[in-house]
């Protein structure tokens, strides 16, 4: 009995060293387990990552064709509009060109009655005038009297050639 005694407990041995074993095996289980679901799961980030970036990639070429087509459209509306503009303003640029003919016809106007005052104003004046005209008039006939009367003095060679100069 002492013999089986023996092999009992080398079998109890025995079966705590397997279960240690069971437990140990049981903790690598888990841990591969682990490692699967991270590996997984990083599988699954990088298929979503893969995803994203294709996703991203479908969205900038749809925003590229959306702002050229925008691009397009200001275009087409800055044309309509600058088209739109010149259809309007276009009257108000000939009344423009006319009312400017009608300035330089007017200035002109303005300078022929600025004339006509003038001589208005200057035969309003005329008895002034005619006094003045008649006073010079009068110093004229008087200083061609004293130059026939200075004239012989003066026809000597050396006078007279300087004077028929003047």
């Amino acid at each position: 009995m002492a013999a089986h005694i023996e092999q009992v407990e080398s079998k109890n041995a025995e079966v705590e060293r397997l279960k240690g074993t069971i437990d140990e095996y049981k903790v690598s289980i888990e841990e591969l387990n682990r490692a699967l679901t991270a590996v997984s799961t990083g599988n699954n980030d990088g298929q979503y990552l893969a995803s994203t970036i294709q996703e991203y990639d479908h969205l900038r070429r749809n925003n590229e064709a959306q702002y050229h087509e925008f691009e397009n459209i200001k275009r087409n509306l800055m044309a309509d509009l600058s088209n739109r503009c010149e259809k309007v303003f276009q009257p108000f640029l000939v009344i423009v060109a006319r009312a400017n003919d009608q300035v330089v016809e007017l200035e002109m106007k303005l300078n022929e009655i600025s004339e006509q005052y003038k001589v208005v104003a200057k035969s309003a004046n005329s008895r002034a005038q005619q006094r003045k005209l008649e006073a010079l008039e009068y110093n004229l006939e008087r200083l061609s009297t004293v130059q026939q009367q200075v004239s012989p003095f003066f026809e000597g060679e050396l006078m007279g050639s300087w004077w028929n100069r003047t």
